[in-house]
């Protein structure tokens, strides 16, 4: 009897065991609906349309001078005066260097003296002329004489001249190579001036935008060294030739510079733009998926997310080019991507 009831009992215990994991099974697991299906993950989206854009692209430019020049002596001499600082704006003709003139201050009064004697010698021999006291050859001896010491005198006056170094043109000067007391030889080094305002851009413009690019064309640059600042400026200058190496065609613009921020030598991104527009594929930046080096979008396709690598071009602040992958009126997913995977149904919320 009581090996009966045994069996009796690990019979029931069974049969309970299977009733209880039939029950389970029946069941959807926790979160999943009652087709077995996982609920919708919810997203935003953004439906993609072409909108009409201004042409331009971006390149490398280099600012320079409108004018530059390293300043050197023309002739000998010991520095006697400094008449800038490091970093002065100067204006055209402004003294920069003296060099000794004593000597030929020296010869300078020598010079007028022996001028003004020639002068008088040839007014006396005039009036002895017209009297017939001398003869036309003594005449004509103090007339020569006369032309010879002013001629003596102009040279000594270039050689001052020579002494004082002038600026050419008004621009900014930069560290001074030499000091009080040196001894600067002819073509020496003495100090860079540079026109700053305005300052050149130049860069090279890809041959295939040549039909595009003219004279007048407006600009727009930034630097590193004001990452927050744009500058504008005009092209005023195309060269007559294409580079064979890079296919590329110099080119030049105006860039007004009033406070000097800018200066010769420095890197710049130049965007031009050309009025003729195009119609373009823009979705936010928060749209794309990085992976692998390959970017990529989830396009929602009959409610699922189906994962589409895309090809993207410019880009700005918020929005990014698309320019192969997608087309007009793709709906696709901008926040919510790092729930999805690819086929996963999907919900928007925006």
């Amino acid at each position: 009897m009581f090996t009966i009831n045994k069996y009796i009992y690990i019979i029931t215990a069974f049969l309970l065991i299977i009733v209880f994991q039939a029950d389970s099974l029946a069941k959807p697991p926790h979160g999943m609906g009652a087709g077995g299906q996982m609920p919708p993950t919810s997203v935003e989206t953004m439906k993609v349309q072409y909108v009409k854009q201004n042409q331009e692209f971006t390149v490398t430019g280099s600012m320079r001078a409108s004018q530059g020049v390293t300043m050197r002596s023309e002739v000998d001499g010991r520095v006697t005066d400094i008449h800038f600082k490091p970093g002065d704006n100067v204006a055209s003709g402004a003294k920069l260097i003296q060099l000794n003139q004593d000597i030929l201050a020296a010869q300078l009064k020598q010079s007028d003296a022996e001028l003004k004697l020639a002068q008088q010698d040839q007014v006396r021999y005039s009036e002895l002329y017209k009297s017939h006291a001398v003869a036309k050859a003594d005449l004509d001896k103090a007339v020569a004489t006369l032309h010879s010491k002013e001629g003596q005198k102009d040279m000594i006056e270039a050689q001052l001249r020579q002494k004082n170094i002038v600026a050419p043109f008004a621009g900014r000067v930069g560290l001074n190579l030499i000091n009080l007391g040196d001894y600067v030889n002819a073509g020496q080094d003495l100090v860079s001036l540079q026109a700053i305002d305005p300052l050149d851009v130049e860069f090279g413009v890809p041959e295939v935008y040549l039909n595009k690019i003219s004279v007048g064309n407006v600009i727009s640059l930034r630097s590193d060294a004001y990452p927050d600042k744009s500058f504008s400026g005009t092209v005023y200058g195309i060269d007559s030739k294409v580079n064979p190496n890079n296919r590329t065609v110099l080119v030049r613009a105006k860039v007004p510079n009033p406070d000097g921020k800018l200066l010769p030598g420095v890197f710049a991104k130049v965007d031009l733009a050309f009025a003729e527009q195009k119609p373009v594929l823009p979705v936010l930046q928060t749209a794309i998926v990085y992976e692998a080096g390959d970017t990529y979008v989830y396009k929602i396709i009959d409610g699922k997310a189906v994962k589409t690598k895309v090809v993207l071009g410019a880009r700005d602040q918020q929005n990014v080019i698309v320019l192969d992958g997608l087309k007009a009126d793709d709906v696709i997913v901008t926040a919510g991507q790092l729930k999805l995977s690819d086929g996963v149904f999907v919900v928007s919320v925006k």
